[in-house]
Parts: C-alpha cells; sequence; structure tokens
C-alpha cells in the first residue's frame, strides 16, 4: 500500500512538474512575442521618424538652393480669351527667393500693337494678328521692396540688362522687350541676377 501510495504521489508531482514547464514556456513565448514586437514598433517608428527627417532636410536644402540661386525661369499662362478681346493682360508670379533676395516677384505684360481687331485663337493654340499692322508688345518686370540689383530678363529669345535701384522705384522692366506676332498659350520668362550691391529687405 505504501509504495502504491508512493507511485501516485510521484505521479502527481510529475504531472504538476510537466504543467509547470508548460506554463513556463508559454509564458516566455508570450514574452517574447511582445518583447518582438515592441522592438519591430519602435524601430518601425525610428524609421518614419528618420524618413520624415531626411525628407525636411532635403526641403531644406531645396529651398536653400533656390534662394541662393541667381537664374530663374517662370512659365506664364496667358489667358488668350481676354487677351484678344481687351488687348491687354498683365500676369504675376508668386513671390519668390532667389540670390538671397526676397520677396521677388515677376510681371508678364503683354498689349495690342497696331490697328486691327482681336485676333484669332489658331489651331495650334496661339492667338494670331489679323493682320500684318497688328502685332504683340511684351514686357517684363521684376518687383522687389528695395536695393540695388543688376539683373536680365529673356522672353522669347531677346534679352535686356537692367541695373536697378529699387529704393527709386518698386519695379524695373521693359514694356517692350519683345514684339510677338503670335502669342502662345503659356510663355516663359527668364531671371537672371548678375550683381547684388545692397541686399533686399
Amino acid at each position: 500500500r505504501q509504495k502504491a501510495a508512493l507511485k501516485e504521489v510521484l505521479a502527481n508531482a510529475s504531472g504538476k512538474t510537466e504543467q509547470n514547464e508548460i506554463r513556463v514556456k508559454y509564458e516566455l513565448e508570450t514574452l517574447k512575442e511582445s518583447v518582438t514586437k515592441d522592438l519591430e514598433d519602435r524601430i518601425n517608428d525610428q524609421e518614419v521618424k528618420l524618413n520624415q527627417l531626411g525628407e525636411k532636410c532635403q526641403q531644406e536644402l531645396d529651398f536653400a538652393h533656390c534662394a541662393w540661386a541667381r537664374n530663374l525661369t517662370w512659365t506664364a499662362d496667358i489667358d488668350l480669351e481676354s487677351l484678344k478681346h481687351a488687348g491687354t493682360l498683365d500676369i504675376c508670379s508668386p513671390d519668390f527667393t532667389a540670390a538671397g533676395l526676397r520677396p521677388l516677384r515677376l510681371q508678364l505684360r503683354l498689349s495690342r500693337q497696331g490697328s486691327g481687331g482681336g485676333g484669332a485663337i489658331a489651331s495650334n493654340g496661339h492667338l494670331e494678328s489679323d493682320g500684318k499692322a497688328q502685332k504683340w508688345e511684351c514686357g517684363a518686370f521684376l518687383t522687389a521692396p528695395a536695393g540695388r540689383v543688376s539683373f536680365r530678363l529673356s522672353i522669347a529669345g531677346r534679352t535686356q540688362g537692367f541695373a536697378a535701384e529699387f529704393g527709386e522705384a518698386g519695379e524695373w522692366g521693359s514694356q517692350k522687350l519683345v514684339i510677338l506676332e503670335r502669342v502662345p498659350s503659356k510663355l516663359s520668362v527668364t531671371l537672371e541676377i548678375l550683381d547684388v550691391t545692397a541686399p533686399v529687405a
């Protein structure tokens, strides 16, 4: 009888040991999964932050490059219907920074030259003159709050230089930088800053 009781005690002890081992293994696996997930979440969070930091740095570098660039091309969208009926059209660029100067703005001015009607919009999207006597004056201006700046403006292959004193006048340029026989729906104005003898405030 004592042997049977001893066997029963040993069997119970063995069963409890196996249960304890299973529980410990389960708890270890649960802890491992929890730690692994926590590490993965932290790594993913750090990767997101690094990507955001990289994007921010790239944006800052792009801004710095643009801010100190001395050459800039702005493409204006031209409302040909408005130009056809009114005979004149002024278009302003957004404010920008160049060569450390800000805020700067380019302005494109178009006006009908000579007699005749408003012209016709051709199939190629250009505003064509009605007759030989009618052409389009195309001017460009640079606007800045103050300072002395030497720069060039170019439109349709024509370039003109200016030595501007923005303290005397808010905008500098030419009303007749180029004469066009036809006006496209998009027209590019190129600014090249040559020298800055007094920074723009």
